[in-house]
């Protein structure tokens, strides 16, 4: 028979937990109805395939390259991260074609490790700038950096792709009951009081079970802190559902879990509308978790919805980017029964950088107004700074404050 390989990496556009839950759902007999070849090895008789979605979008729209012919500057592709190195990283493409992502292309904000932005076989959309084409040459140079690889520009990718198909793989097809309970006021128990958070014990529902485990982070329990103490029954809203798990994230504010909020029913059709009007809308930010957002719609009667914090040229970490309360703006693009509904964030904005060296770390509230960047400190520059303190023969002087 002839065989073939799919790397477990190729599972999915997204790295992380929802990778290693499509891995343990791979068993033998598993059937995959759609794969795209990405290398042959004639010698060895071996296809290696690829289940990843981006890839198989874009051999459907007949926007994948088979070899470095099929390579012209100005390109945005789709490929995956191959090697990850101090001064950037290597990008992959199908037909064993590699490029360089230099660490001053791979982000409009200043990087000083790929590794804050990327990981192993992590989906990339990546845009073509320069390809040497002389006899020695075949070095391919590509931007990851969001001004100049535009995921619109692969002509086989939506914006919404990322988001869709993280929640997809994540929930599984068919969804779950269980998601229809996000959103519903309910009560809880109160187990243990800890610093973090407080564990509870949840009021079955529907689609809650009795044996469910209740999570209150601490930022959605300290309006009610004083009265989280053990066996107290405390009105909650549901944020959150694991039912593989079996566990649930929950609210104690009283603008969430108030008895006078309006039933469910009425603000999903709202929301409905309004992933049909493509309606933008403000989102406040409740719980950050690794890979996404829990976010309540004030203009929907805070109904529960959800976010990514990550994209396909940016895995970095979430928690210093959001903050439990931010207020962002974001346009519901869907709302379904079973399924969380999901909400497309506005991007935050970034200063282009046309050339490496426009790619500087900003400094804030300078002494010296003349200044912008920390590039800008360069020997026999002339500048101000104020004496912070004296240690011995040397001062220390603040030029910033950052």
């Amino acid at each position: 028979s002839l065989g073939a390989s799919l790397p477990a990496g190729h599972y999915s556009d997204h790295c992380g937990a929802v990778a290693e839950k499509i891995a343990a759902r791979v068993a033998a007999s598993t059937r995959f109805e759609e794969l795209v070849v990405i290398g042959t090895n004639t010698e060895r008789g071996r296809i290696t395939v690829s289940a990843k979605p981006a890839l198989i979008k874009a051999a459907k729209a007949k926007r994948i390259i088979a070899d470095a012919h099929d390579v012209t500057v100005g390109k945005t592709l789709v490929g995956w991260v191959k090697k990850l190195t101090s001064f950037g990283a290597f990008i992959s493409f199908p037909g064993s074609v590699s490029a360089l992502a230099p660490l001053e292309l791979l982000s409009d904000r200043y990087v000083s490790l790929p590794e804050d932005l990327l990981q192993p076989d992590q989906t990339v959309v990546a845009h073509v700038v320069s390809v040497d084409e002389s006899v020695d040459g075949g070095k391919i140079r590509v931007s990851l950096q969001r001004s100049v690889a535009d995921v619109a520009a692969t002509e086989c990718l939506d914006p919404k792709d990322f988001l869709l198909d993280y929640f997809r793989e994540l929930e599984g097809p068919a969804g779950s009951a269980a998601f229809n309970d996000i959103g519903r006021q309910t009560t809880v128990t109160v187990k243990q009081k800890h610093p973090y958070g407080v564990l509870v014990t949840p009021a079955p529902t529907e689609a809650v079970s009795a044996n469910a485990s209740g999570f209150v982070t601490a930022d959605q329990a300290k309006e009610q802190i004083d009265k989280c103490k053990a066996g107290a029954v405390l009105a909650a809203c549901i944020l959150d559902v694991d039912p593989e798990k079996d566990i649930v994230d929950f609210s104690l504010r009283s603008a969430l879990a108030s008895s006078k909020k309006p039933k469910k029913a009425k603000s999903q059709k709202a929301v409905e509308l309004a992933v049909r009007k493509k309606k933008e809308t403000s989102v406040v930010v409740e719980i950050v978790k690794e890979d996404y957002l829990v976010l309540s719609m004030p203009e929907f009667d805070h109904a529960i919805a959800f976010a990514m914090t990550k994209t396909y040229n940016d895995c970095s970490k979430p928690f210093m980017r959001f903050k439990v309360g931010q207020r962002l703006s974001g346009t519901p693009v869907r709302a379904e029964a079973n399924k969380r509904t999901l909400v497309m964030l506005r991007p935050e904005p970034e200063a282009p950088s046309k050339k490496a060296a426009d790619n500087k770390r900003p400094v804030k509230q300078p002494v010296d107004s003349a200044i912008s960047f920390f590039e800008d400190y360069q020997p026999g520059l002339a500048t101000r700074a104020k004496v912070m303190s004296i240690k011995g023969s040397q001062a220390n002087l603040n030029l910033a404050a950052n």
